[in-house]
């Protein structure tokens, strides 16, 4: 088990991680304060990663005090030759926090999806659709129904995925929180967009 903090509004929040004996993360615990200039709670969560060999299947996250109350999952499938080739998201990391809004939870549909196809010249096709975005450019039925989306699409060859920042190759658990820049490293399952 190991532990890390961090600046997280006007406190410092804390993150506890636990491996498995194959030195996987399994569980990593964020722990928030309370904040008694804004009558702001304690407030914590759980997240869960499950694997297969060395994949990450899903991190699912719970909320800290009820662990049945789930938040967010994030779900990731991988081509033949082992490269992540979707990652699903469903629901939103809702911990408290006085500058933002809080996003719809999980409610088994997706709300954001990244999803990449190997081409015959060694690039890869990538596309990004963020539902329900307040800045749409498409539209894709969800759950039955159209649904406004912001759809990104690129090209990944192999020049440009060495010009991003290198991929991690450690199963063990990073003291980094999840990220916006999915369109540059959307093939590392540890970065998922934590969307707000």
């Amino acid at each position: 088990m190991s532990s890390a903090r961090f600046p997280y509004d006007s406190t410092t929040a804390l993150q506890v991680f636990t491996e498995d004996s194959q030195h996987r993360c399994t569980d990593v615990v964020l722990q928030v304060p309370p904040d008694p200039s804004t009558n702001t709670p304690e407030a914590s969560e759980l997240e869960h990663w499950t694997w297969v060999g060395d994949q990450l299947i899903s991190r699912v996250v719970t909320d800290g005090a009820d662990p049945t109350v789930v938040r967010s999952e994030a779900t990731y499938t991988y081509d033949a030759d082992g490269t992540l080739a979707s990652t699903v998201v469903d629901g939103y990391s809702i911990l408290p926090r006085r500058t933002r809004t809080v996003r719809a939870s999980h409610d088994g549909v997706a709300d954001y999806v990244v999803r990449s196809v190997a081409l015959g010249d060694g690039s890869r096709w990538v596309e990004s659709l963020e539902l329900g975005s307040k800045t749409p450019d498409a539209n894709v039925v969800r759950d039955g129904k159209l649904t406004p989306a912001a759809r990104l699409r690129w090209n990944d060859s192999p020049a440009c995925r060495m010009a991003q920042p290198p991929r991690r190759t450690s199963h063990r658990c990073q003291f980094e929180r999840t990220t916006f820049q999915i369109s540059v490293r959307w093939d590392d399952p540890y970065v998922t967009p934590n969307l707000r």
